[in-house]
């Protein structure tokens, strides 16, 4: 466990004045939940419990993403998403990235209540702020990160937060679990495309209560209809803690985004549970011309590796 002292972290800049004084959380009831197990009060996205959390980000369907979004789109609070979009995705801001799924689900101050626990997600200093749900009318202290504040606790973004917190029988069972957790990396390359710049990034993400693998790819310049770009893998392979391995598995191409600006996420592994080990490799497909007379351009490749057989 690191939780990590605070004494050690009364320098830590606060960040996030997004909210006034006078802000307090709304006291809802449990019928408030809806059927994924989820609510606002207004202001974040709860969840009725950690059971009901791991079930929209452990590995989730595209369907089952695609109810979860839905559902918060009708919500009253805003989401990190909505606040701050990706306009650019390069060696200064890759850092404080924060993955479009999970994006949604934290709120503009990087806050999320998950049962009887308020998060709030700190990339740029790799911590995880917590504090307890009945102490909710602290919240400001939370986001402005008060290390003063004896109710809030602080952990690293490296720590498996949710199993720190909790004690049911899973959580055990992952304290028991003696693999080391592989540590975040990512890696990005540009292809140009006529002057327009397209990027790749291979990425895994970690946050304390959310680790994600994946592929991004992202471009704010505009094509034609005769202009395609795609991702290509080789080896991808991941294996979580004391888990089976899933993979390797390779695609020569996936899926062209929108013409008038990229963003294309293909995702590798998303869950509470912390990557043993991973291998991501990935590059741009860039296709010109017909789909059946074309010219191809491909970028370097973009890779990250951790406890893997390549």
């Amino acid at each position: 466990m690191k939780l990590i002292k605070k004494t050690a972290l009364l320098l830590v800049f606060v960040s996030f004045f997004s909210c006034s004084n006078d802000e307090e959380t709304t006291s809802l009831t449990n019928n408030d939940f809806n059927s994924l197990g989820m609510k606002s009060d207004g202001k974040l996205l709860i969840f009725k419990n950690i059971e009901d959390y791991e079930k929209v980000v452990n590995n989730p369907s595209e369907a089952l993403q695609n109810e979860v979004l839905s559902e918060i789109a009708k919500m009253g609070h805003l989401t990190y998403a909505e606040v701050n979009p990706i306009t650019t995705l390069d060696i200064n801001t890759i850092n404080t990235y924060i993955s479009p799924y999970f994006s949604q689900l934290i709120n503009k101050d990087n806050c999320i209540q998950i049962g009887s626990h308020i998060f709030k997600i700190n990339k740029k200093n790799e911590t995880v702020l917590v504090l307890e749900a009945k102490y909710a009318n602290e919240y400001l202290d939370l986001i402005q990160e008060n290390l003063s504040n004896s109710h809030i606790q602080i952990y690293s973004t490296d720590d498996d937060v949710l199993g720190l917190i909790s004690n049911d029988e899973e959580a055990i069972s992952n304290k028991a679990c003696s693999e080391d957790a592989a540590g975040g990396r990512n890696q990005g390359v540009g292809l140009q495309i006529g002057g327009r710049l397209v990027t790749l990034y291979s990425i895994y993400e970690k946050s304390g209560i959310y680790c994600s693998a994946h592929y991004y790819m992202y471009s704010n310049a505009t094509f034609s209809s005769t202009e395609r770009a795609y991702i290509q893998t080789e080896n991808t392979w991941t294996k979580a803690k004391c888990s089976s391995a899933s993979g390797p598995s390779s695609l020569p191409w996936y899926s062209s985004p929108g013409h008038y600006g990229y963003e294309k996420t293909l995702p590798v592994y998303k869950s509470t549970k912390r990557l043993n080990g991973y291998h991501l490799k990935g590059r741009i497909r860039f296709e010109s011309g017909s789909t059946t007379s074309y010219t191809t351009s491909f970028s370097t490749w973009a890779e990250i590796e951790a406890n893997s057989p390549y």
